[in-house]
């Protein structure tokens, strides 16, 4: 073939293939680990498009069982304020715009717990601030991140010492039920116990450390979360801790992902 004729046919033949991958693209699902409304509980999520082109993003609660959440909203996007009744909000953001969405359930209300699955083909950062209000007026607050993880196991650190206590939340956001391992580790390493965690699909699971993993009461260490058997390829591991005061307010305790050993 003439070298002329080369010029013209390559940008055609990379051109369309560029354009295919494009359309072929899958979309990104990223995690925020821990949404709480009602009883006292309210939880405000914030999105940033970091493109300076404007982007797609859907929002999907999910219950502890992995069904819809459905959720009192109030969604603001440039300065416009919306309340609705939902398990899912979709948007189009303009560039690095932001987008904010709050839900508070009332106080009398039970609290309703999830986590919420964050779909977009652009990119976006962004956290969840959730807050619990106190019979006294006084409110905590814990922060909860937008992330993707893939990774076999995570540690969060434990503090039940002094009138401390930890909670830990966990989303398995695959497509089928997993069984977990808790490895409870003193602050010297040494392992304390060993407790099993089921989960099924797409469900999340929240609980102090104290109550459903007696080997850490009265300690201070590190519990490691990993998946038992191979179920790592098909499944996807995020959790968030906290930590809770003898008065009783919290913050919110980073989660490390780890190598299994």
């Amino acid at each position: 073939m003439h070298r002329s004729a080369w010029t013209i046919l390559i940008p055609l033949v990379f051109g369309f293939t560029s354009t295919a991958w494009a359309q072929q693209r899958l979309p990104d699902h990223r995690t925020i680990s821990h949404v709480a409304s009602g009883g006292g509980w309210k939880t405000v999520m914030t999105l940033v498009n970091l493109s300076s082109a404007a982007a797609s993003v859907t929002v999907t609660f999910q219950d502890d069982t992995g069904l819809a959440l459905t959720l009192p909203l109030v969604v603001t996007q440039a300065g416009a304020s919306q309340s609705q009744v939902a398990s899912e909000v979709t948007r189009v953001i303009a560039g690095l715009a932001t987008l904010r969405i709050e839900s508070e359930a009332p106080a009398a209300s039970a609290t309703l717990t999830g986590w919420a699955d964050v779909i977009s083909l652009g990119s976006f950062a962004g956290f969840a601030i959730f807050r619990q209000r106190g019979s006294d007026g006084r409110d905590s607050e814990g922060t909860a991140p937008l992330e993707s993880t893939n990774v076999a196991a995570l540690m969060v650190p434990y503090d039940n010492s002094d009138g401390f206590s930890t909670g830990i939340a966990i989303v398995n956001t695959g497509s089928a039920r997993v069984s977990l391992v808790a490895i409870v580790r003193d602050e010297e390493g040494i392992v304390l116990g060993q407790y099993g965690v089921p989960m099924i699909a797409r469900s999340h699971t929240a609980f102090v450390v104290g109550d459903r993993l007696p080997a850490s009461v009265g300690r201070r260490g590190n519990i490691e979360v990993q998946f038992i058997g191979n179920t790592v390829a098909t499944s996807t591991l995020t959790a968030i801790g906290l930590r809770f005061s003898p008065a009783g307010t919290f913050t919110s305790v980073p989660v490390v992902p780890v190598a299994v050993r």
